[in-house]
């Protein structure tokens, strides 16, 4: 913090500083900014360009930028390196950079009616039964079991047993091997999710580490679990990345006739071994072309994990002009199964790729607006949409 501090003009700093308290306390009850949005302003850590090779504004000028964009909308732009604002060439007016302008617009749109489809997408379980019946050429990954409390109902046979029988002989309920995915109901951004399967000598692995029967009952003991059949990825994705299920996070929007529309996608891609593919955990984002299914340039991670970069980091696969397969036939899916939950204004998709097509594995209605805005602002699609 007190790096940045001495990069800025010394006075301003050194009086915002020593009278913290007071000046939040001001824009919290005049300008009804939240609390923390000042303190994050005077952070280092979040004072790291994306595009170094650009000719980039003073850290003077980011600072005040920072601040008007503070008292202007209530909260601290943390997406602004993320987006490039920090580059002489980028106009913010292009970007949708406040988060609560963003999220109090997609729930007001959403959740306007409390007896909305909301609870189907943030249920994995009903999720997965919901895509079932209604047709439309819909996939998603089998769902095996759903454990709650102690008992674990075997979906197919209708019968409930205990969690432990089921892993200790899988095969006497109609698995040879297991190689299943399991996922808290309500988990989000790749908590609770876990890889479990048997190994080539018959040991139980979860998450990458070797775990007995009691561990795992102790793990999945609070909460409720949908145990799921792994599925195989497409051989493309899996030469981008191998270790987890890379998925398109796809938007559509219903417009003001009621017309479904994609608004965006990218593809998420896990990184370091790890088997989920969320950008908080270190994974990579890619922006996508909705018209042809191509990958742009660039990847993006946290700057924890390495920042912009043209190729996979463990892979080394270059992303540029790489065509999704199936991408159009998952729009035509996704925009299908939007019109299916008609009642909802926006929805974020999290899809997979097999060798036979597109696998919803969830939708969201709290999508995140900040991953697809990596390349270019989307200010305009966002008022088109969202400002009716």
């Amino acid at each position: 913090m007190l790096g940045i501090i001495l990069r800025l003009n010394g006075r301003i700093c050194s009086f915002l500083t020593k009278n913290l308290f007071h000046v939040e306390n001001f824009l919290r009850v005049n300008l009804n900014v939240r609390p923390d949005g000042f303190r994050q302003l005077l952070d280092s850590e979040n004072y790291k360009t994306y595009y170094p090779e650009c000719l980039r504004k003073s850290n003077t000028r980011v600072f005040f930028e920072q601040l008007w964009h503070i008292i202007k909308k209530g909260d601290f732009n943390a997406d602004y390196f993320f987006y490039g604002l920090d580059r002489k060439s980028i106009k913010e007016s292009d970007y949708v950079t406040s988060y609560w302008e963003f999220m109090k617009k997609r729930d007001f749109l959403n959740l306007y009616d409390v007896h909305n489809s909301s609870s189907i997408l943030r249920n994995k379980f009903y999720f997965g039964q919901y895509a079932q019946s209604i047709g439309g050429g819909i996939t998603t990954p089998e769902n095996i079991g759903l454990y709650r409390k102690g008992q674990l109902l075997i979906i197919k046979d209708k019968t409930i047993i205990k969690l432990s029988d089921f892993l200790s002989d899988p095969a006497k309920f109609g698995i040879s091997h297991l190689d299943v995915f399991v996922k808290q109901i309500d988990g989000e951004c790749g908590d609770g999710v876990f890889h479990l399967h048997s190994s080539d000598d018959n040991k139980l692995i979860m998450g990458g580490e070797e775990k007995n029967i009691d561990e795992i009952v102790k793990e999945m003991s609070v909460g409720s679990w949908i145990i799921q059949n792994r599925f195989v990825q497409h051989p493309l994705l899996s030469m981008i990345y191998p270790h987890s299920v890379n998925t398109i996070r796809m938007v559509t929007v219903k417009d003001k006739q009621g017309t479904i529309h994609v608004f965006a996608a990218v593809l998420r891609i896990g990184a370091m071994g790890k088997e989920v593919d969320n950008y908080s955990q270190g994974g990579v984002i890619v922006d996508i072309d909705i018209e042809t299914g191509k990958l742009y340039k660039y990847g993006f991670r946290k700057h924890t994990f390495g920042g912009r970069g043209v190729a996979h980091p463990d892979t080394n696969f270059r992303y540029e002009g790489v065509e999704i397969p199936f991408f159009q036939e998952a729009k035509r899916c996704a925009k299908y199964f939007h019109s299916m939950l008609f009642d909802l204004h926006s929805i974020g998709w999290d899809i997979a790729i097999s060798e036979n097509g597109p696998v919803f594995i969830e939708g969201n209605d709290n999508w995140e607006i900040s991953l697809h805005q990596m390349n270019h602002g989307i200010r305009k699609e966002f008022d088109k949409y969202f400002c009716i």
